[in-house]
C-alpha cells in the first residue's frame, strides 16, 4: 500500500499530460492494475517465449530477472524524483 500512496504522491507533482488526455494522480494507480492485468497476456505469449530462447526457462530464473527489473525500475523512479526536486 505504501508504494501506491508514494506513486500518487510522486504523480501530483508530474505533469500527466499525454497530449490527447490527462492522466490525474489519483489516476495512476488504476492505470498500474490495468496494465498489469494487460501485461499477462503478452508475457505469456511473447515474453516467455523469447526467454526461454535465451536461456531463462525455470521459474527461478524469471524471478530473478524480474528482481533485476524492479531495481532498474526503482533507480529510475529515483532519478524522476531527483529531476522534480531540482526543478
Amino acid at each position: 500500500m505504501q508504494q501506491r500512496s508514494r506513486w500518487t504522491f510522486q504523480a501530483v507533482r508530474m505533469d500527466g499530460d499525454l497530449g490527447f488526455y490527462t492522466i490525474k494522480p489519483d489516476q495512476m494507480i488504476v492505470l498500474n492494475s490495468l496494465l498489469a492485468i494487460s501485461l499477462i497476456p503478452i508475457l505469456d505469449k511473447f515474453i516467455y517465449p523469447i526467454l526461454e530462447k535465451v536461456g531463462i526457462k525455470t521459474m527461478l530464473q524469471r524471478l530473478i530477472l524480474g528482481g533485476l527489473l524492479i531495481v532498474v525500475a526503482f533507480v529510475m523512479s529515483a532519478l524522476v524524483e531527483v529531476q522534480i526536486q531540482k526543478s
